[in-house]
This record gives C-alpha cells, sequence and structure tokens, in this order.
C-alpha cells in the first residue's frame, strides 16, 4: 500500500460547548495512573503512582483497598463480562481478581505472578477467559482460573502495546521493529510478524478486524492490514503519537497529539488521500483519548488539565468541555456511555455526567 505520507485538515465552524460539572470527586495521594471501569456500569479500579489500589463504586465510595503495587499501580482492566479484574505495578506483578474480591477482602487474588521490569499494560480477551499482560520484554497471557497459559520473552526490547485479534485466537505485542502475534491455543506455533524499522509506542485492533495501528516515536501512526500485513503510515504530527483510539464500528481512529487531536475516515477505500478531521482546544498534549463503547462521542483529556467530548466527524468544536486545575492523566467511560471518569496528575478522581 501507499503510504500517507502529509495530514492536510478538516475543520467546520465552531459552536460553543456546555460546561461539564462534577457529580463527586475522590481525593488520592498521586498521580491517577490507572483507571478502569466495570462493564457491568457498577465499579471502577483505580491505581495511583504511589501503588495505591482500590475498587469504587460508582457514587464515589471505595469498596476496597487493593494490595499495593511498590513503585507505583500502573494499569488496571475489566474482563468484558464483568466477572474479573486485573491490576498491574511497576513491582513487576500481575494480579487477577474474581469480581467478588471487590466486595469481600478475604478473597485473595486468583493468580500473582512477578516478572522482570514493570507492567505496561493489561489487555483481556473478546472472549473474556483470558488476560494478557506486558512486563518488560515479556508477554502473559493467563486463563482466568489463574494458570499460565503463554510465556514469550524473546524480544529485542520493551513492549509497549498489546491487543487481541477480535475473535480471541491471537495476542499481539508491539515494540522496536513491529508487531509480533502469538497463537494463544498453540503457544509453540510460529509467530506472525509484522517488520517495521521503528519505534511503536501503543497497539490498538480496529473492532471491526481490519487493521492494527500503533503510535510511534517518529510522530507518525503505523497501520498494517489484518491480515496479509500490508502497511501505510500517517505521518506530520509534531510530537511523538501515544495514544490511538478506534470507535466501535472500526471506522474513525482518532489519534491524540500535542495541542490537537484528528480522526481518520476508515471507510471505504480507507484514508488514503483523504482529510481527517482535526478536532483543535488542547493546548499542551494529549493524555488520554477513548471513544463510547456504543456511541460516536470521543472524549479527550489532556496536560492542559482540559476534558473534551466531541462528535466527529460532524463538527470539529466540542459538545461538552471543563477545565481543571492539573492534568488529565487517564479517562474512561461508564458502561452506559452516560458518564466519564477521570483521574488526574495530583490525585482526583471525578465523575462528570453527560447532559441529557
Amino acid at each position: 500500500m501507499p503510504g500517507v505520507t502529509g495530514m492536510r485538515l478538516r475543520t467546520t465552524s465552531p459552536r460553543p460547548a456546555s460546561e461539564l460539572s462534577p457529580a463527586w470527586c475522590v481525593a488520592l495521594d498521586d498521580n491517577v495512573s490507572a483507571l478502569a471501569v466495570d462493564p457491568q456500569g457498577k465499579l471502577a479500579v483505580v491505581g495511583t503512582m504511589s501503588g495505591t489500589a482500590l475498587a469504587l463504586r460508582l457514587d464515589g465510595s471505595i469498596v476496597r483497598e487493593l494490595p499495593e503495587h511498590p513503585l507505583g499501580s500502573s494499569a488496571a482492566a475489566w474482563s468484558n463480562d464483568g466477572e474479573h479484574f486485573a491490576t498491574g505495578g511497576q513491582d513487576g506483578r500481575t494480579r487477577l481478581y474474581s469480581r467478588a474480591a471487590c466486595a469481600d477482602p478475604t478473597v485473595p487474588p486468583t493468580a500473582s505472578i512477578e516478572r522482570k521490569g514493570w507492567v505496561a499494560s493489561l489487555c483481556w480477551s473478546p472472549r473474556a477467559d483470558h488476560l494478557a499482560a506486558i512486563v518488560g520484554k515479556t508477554v502473559l497471557v493467563i486463563a482466568v482460573d489463574g494458570s499460565l497459559v503463554l510465556e514469550q520473552a524473546a524480544h529485542a526490547s520493551t513492549l509497549t502495546g498489546v491487543a487481541w485479534s477480535v475473535d480471541g485466537s491471537r495476542v499481539g505485542v508491539s515494540c522496536y521493529g513491529g508487531v509480533t502475534w502469538y497463537e494463544v491455543a498453540d503457544p509453540a506455533a510460529p509467530p506472525k510478524v509484522f517488520a517495521w524499522k521503528g519505534s511503536l509506542l501503543s497497539l490498538d485492533v480496529a473492532p471491526n478486524g481490519k487493521f492494527v495501528a500503533g503510535g510511534c516515536q517518529d510522530a507518525a501512526v503505523h497501520v498494517w492490514r489484518l491480515w496479509s500485513g500490508d502497511d501505510f503510515q500517517m505521518s506530520g504530527y509534531s510530537a511523538k503519537v501515544e495514544h490511538v483510539a478506534w470507535d466501535h464500528t472500526g471506522r474513525f481512529m482518532a489519534v491524540g497529539n500535542v495541542g490537537e487531536v484528528t480522526v481518520w475516515d476508515y471507510s471505504g477505500r480507507g484514508p488514503q488521500g483523504t482529510r481527517p478531521t482535526q478536532l483543535d482546544g488542547h493546548d499542551r498534549h494529549v493524555s488520554a483519548l477513548a471513544f463510547q463503547h456504543r456511541g460516536g462521542l470521543l472524549a479527550s483529556g489532556g496536560a492542559d488539565g482540559l476534558v473534551m467530548v466531541w462528535d466527529p466527524p460532524k463538527r470539529s468544536a466540542p459538545l461538552h468541555s471543563v477545565e481543571l486545575s492539573e492534568g488529565v492523566a487517564s479517562a474512561a467511560w461508564g458502561a452506559n456511555d452516560q458518564f466519564l471518569l477521570v483521574g488526574t496528575e495530583l490525585g482526583q478522581v471525578l465523575r462528570f455526567d453527560l447532559p441529557t
């Protein structure tokens, strides 16, 4: 495939955004570095850079303090059915829990696995039966019963992203040099490699299973077609790209960068030769980016303290916004897509309900 080497931007006339107000705020002890919302719509798991890990009700009350991660909590994730969750930390430990552990502090983790490095990301399979964790140069796949299904450590550099194929049969990891895919049912099978001479910082599979995209150190987004391996690139960004998000249909891909969010349309023949919609509003780098689970709204948070909700590509001005007194560290939609949980750099967790 030919590469997409430049960015031509499409904008529309801005309209004022409505201002969001927090429904509640919980003050924690440090940067909210891990945040995941229960798909059943009742709980959230939160972690901070001080190592705190806890379960919250969605009214802001604390359900349970979970075992800490010394040196800092770095990741949290719920399974798609809401029956299991996991936390990871800079101590190199991945802990898997059943849902019952939220309410009962006597329920121990289903699994607690430690490897060299720090847990950069956690990702549940679409079938909700396996958890993938990347720890240093190692990828682990853990079954819901706590058994270790796959462990691969033969990577040239630290792993930066992890993603599943839409059928849950393969798990992919990114690092310097490209993307490597493993067959979960046959860990001894030769992996499929999408080679690329560059450093990938993230990995995200389109929900329709057609593409996988990675943000790059060299101010670009590299995209492969699944499973031919044909690739192309969006370049021309002002800094390294750490945040990429797909809408639930796989048609739109949002990219967060310094002072801007761009949205590419993958319908028809894809984004080649097209202009992305540019969403202007952030003054500093975009630190959180997420589409709704079933709707088309996009939330972004920045180091400038701005939280904005967009409706791309219908309009390039935000629908809703709020400016916080500190930078945004993390953000996640509620299960019903009607509210956002936002974590800040100084330890606040806030809930913002969308206007009806």
